[in-house]
């Protein structure tokens, strides 16, 4: 089944014909969201900048993971969310287990395509003719190798300005809003820990040395 990520590889070979410097995919994007007076959290974006700088399109999609298709309601949320983000050109919804009538006609009410994800069991070459002989992505992905960074003991300080000297907190202690409110993206600290983690992944894997050791691994690769 094709999760958020694997969207993100879809869309880059959508995106193929264009030079690969024009093309940002992102996942877990946020968007200013007009309504709401704040940046909210989209599930998978794509910008598309012309030769000159200019931005000739930026697509938002939200992936739902569901066992049934989704109905009229959850379309209409997704839409009106997406509606309220006016930086957004193309706005799209991915399902893996379709969507009823309704939802169809709600989604078309607004401008909102529609996308159900399927296994992808043909050969690629049935597809894609410029690749004679290659067999279904399955089959391809298992000789292609992969390089994951990653921490292997991490520690985590938290700083709170005007607050005690200090304090204890735990994986499963909530995480509130400045108000109070519960927050908008991390229900508790482990939540936030694993985000800054990512981050700081994506960060260090440019930077030496991972990135030395990674281009070692791939002159290695290629004897």
């Amino acid at each position: 089944m094709l999760t958020p990520m694997m969207v993100q590889y879809l869309v880059g070979l959508c995106c193929l014909r264009h030079d690969s410097d024009a093309i940002d995919v992102t996942v877990g994007d946020m968007v200013m969201d007009d309504a709401a007076g704040k940046e909210r959290d989209v599930d998978v974006t794509v910008t598309l900048t012309s030769n000159d700088g200019k931005v000739t399109a930026f697509k938002a999609s939200e992936v739902k993971h569901e066992g049934k298709p989704l109905d009229v309601t959850v379309v209409e949320q997704l839409s009106l969310k997406l509606a309220d983000m006016p930086k957004v050109t193309h706005k799209a919804i991915f399902s893996t287990s379709g969507y009823t009538d309704g939802a169809c006609s709600k989604a078309s009410s607004h401008g909102v395509e529609l996308y159900t994800l399927k296994p992808w069991d043909r050969p690629i070459s049935e597809d894609f003719p410029d690749f004679p002989g290659v067999g279904t992505p399955g089959e391809f992905l298992a000789h292609t190798q992969s390089n994951l960074l990653y921490w292997a003991e991490s520690r985590t300080h938290f700083v709170a300005s005007g607050g005690p000297v200090s304090f204890t907190v735990t994986d499963e202690t909530p995480v509130v809003s400045p108000n109070g409110k519960a927050h908008s993206d991390y229900s508790n600290v482990l939540d936030y820990k694993n985000d800054l983690l990512m981050r700081s992944t994506g960060i260090l894997c440019t930077i030496d040395p991972a990135a030395t050791v990674l281009a070692r691994i791939h002159h290695q690769g290629e004897r």
